[in-house]
């Protein structure tokens, strides 16, 4: 899952790893990481890692500890950050050239990278820049889906509603080649149901 917090978090140990047995330069994620696990050596790190049974979560927990170094001017950190973006925009890059988009392509920025790594958000346009992918508008949403009608608002027709009308009146039919996007309501959120040997909660 390349560009996400687990393989920034993993990206982020190997560095330290490297580091610790001289096959890379010195990094700070290396006292960051250890601080954060409470250990005293890179070498106490193994067992806690792979013995303690630390599930993908905890490590992609740790892309917030390669965000905060980052900011301290650790050039690995960054380098780390840096790729998590190159890597999210050659996935988005495939999916706009497989669908057939064609510039400026609507983009909806979710989840806890994107939105809560400024860094990782920036490298990420800042490649699908480098290769011709346009991106606009960009919206940051909490909600996948929030960010799709977000943007459907925003690319409505460009028929003015006087226009609209006056063509309904005399029957006539709207200019097809001008593209009408309908926004519809959504319906409520069903109540929630109670499952059995949950406690009562969903």
């Amino acid at each position: 899952d390349e560009g996400s917090g687990y393989a920034i978090g993993l990206a982020a140990l190997r560095a330290v790893a490297r580091a610790a047995d001289g096959r890379a330069t010195p990094t700070r994620l290396t006292e960051a990481i250890l601080s954060y696990f409470g250990e005293a050596a890179p070498e106490q790190m193994i067992h806690r890692v792979y013995n303690l049974g630390h599930n993908t979560a905890d490590i992609a927990a740790l892309s917030t500890v390669v965000e905060e170094t980052a900011e301290g001017g650790d050039a690995v950190a960054d380098s780390i950050l840096r790729e998590a973006g190159r890597e999210l925009a050659l996935a988005a890059s495939a999916v706009a050239r497989m669908a057939g988009l064609s510039n400026p392509v609507p983009c909806a920025l979710a989840g806890g990278v994107l939105l809560n790594s400024a860094r990782v958000a920036a490298y990420f346009q800042e490649s699908c820049a480098e290769d011709g992918l346009i991106l606009h508008p960009v919206e940051r949403v909490r909600e996948p889906v929030m960010g799709a009608v977000r943007l459907a608002m925003r690319m409505r027709c460009s028929v003015s509603r006087p226009m609209a009308m006056r063509s309904l009146m005399s029957g006539s039919r709207p200019d097809s080649s001008r593209p009408i996007i309908l926004t519809a309501r959504l319906p409520p959120p069903a109540p929630l149901q109670d499952f059995p040997g949950r406690g009562g909660r969903p």
